[in-house]
């Protein structure tokens, strides 16, 4: 096994023994079932105004942004365990003497976080389909609905990876405290008071449209609705995949080059800092 293996071995075993795993997927099964039977006290309305396919997807698309809030608040967690938490305890000096060049801890770093969050996003969106369609029954094109999903779990991958990415960095440049501060500081910024709500604004002035193209979640929404309406987004019924993808796929390719460069950023800032 190769140094980056190892490593990212250890970090897949050590996050997935953090105790706010099974807490994390506990609430987020609650919120499923609560959300779920909700729908289905009201599924006489939703019946009479929707067909049945709309009424399933309608049911799923309400979580979307609970579920992708939570795992922003996961990716968080676990950004900061990975570097700040483990120069706190001095294990990473430790790591760090042994023969491996610091561009592969970092590596190695992200793969085994990228890992636990294909695990758990994956498991997670098994767990929530599973319970809608309980309540619900099973949509008309089950191989839409599973394109649709796994697109979904790629997208949420990609976003969960620039935000434990963005923290690492954090941690790599400054002390635990001030990490943490600064890593709550930028989650609350973009998520509970809806920085993509700014940059949309923003971007209204022909000058400042550059603006939405690099921030994370104004990107983020932008792929997931297709720069659209929610009848345009990912998860409408109505909407078939490849139309929703001949939209999206520009900013799709802007998450994976988020992705790398946070990655880059990360390797060249370790080097330097522990040089």
């Amino acid at each position: 096994m190769n140094p980056i293996e190892l490593v990212a071995k250890n970090e897949f075993a050590m996050i997935a023994r953090n105790p706010i795993v099974p807490v994390f997927v506990g609430f987020l099964t609650i919120l499923v079932l609560v959300n779920a039977a909700g729908y289905t006290l009201m599924d006489d309305m939703y019946s009479q105004a929707y067909d049945h396919d709309t009424t399933f997807y309608i049911g799923i698309a309400n979580l979307i942004t609970p579920i992708s809030m939570s795992f922003a608040f996961l990716a968080m967690c676990t950004g900061a365990i990975s570097i700040a938490e483990e120069r706190s305890k001095g294990s990473l000096r430790i790591l760090l003497t042994k023969p491996l060049y610091r561009r592969d801890i970092i590596i190695g770093k992200f793969l085994g976080i990228g890992a636990f969050f294909v695990l758990i996003i994956t498991l997670t969106i098994i767990i929530f389909v599973s319970i809608e369609m309980a309540f619900f029954g099973c949509p008309a094109s089950l191989s839409e609905l599973a394109i649709k999903l796994s697109t979904f779990i790629f997208m949420l991958l990609l976003h969960t990876s620039f935000t434990f990415g963005l923290v690492m960095l954090f941690g790599i440049l400054l002390d635990k405290r001030e990490a943490l501060v600064l890593s709550v500081a930028y989650l609350a910024y973009e998520w509970l008071f809806q920085l993509a709500t700014i940059t949309a604004a923003m971007t209204s002035i022909p000058a400042l449209k550059f603006i939405g193209l690099i921030d994370p979640i104004q990107l983020y929404w932008w792929a997931y609705m297709a720069r659209g309406t929610p009848s345009t987004e990912l998860l409408a019924a109505a909407r078939p995949y490849f139309a929703w993808l001949q939209d999206s796929y520009p900013f799709l390719i802007l998450m994976i080059l988020e992705v790398i460069i946070i990655i880059l950023v990360d390797c060249a800032s370790f080097s330097r800092e522990e040089a």
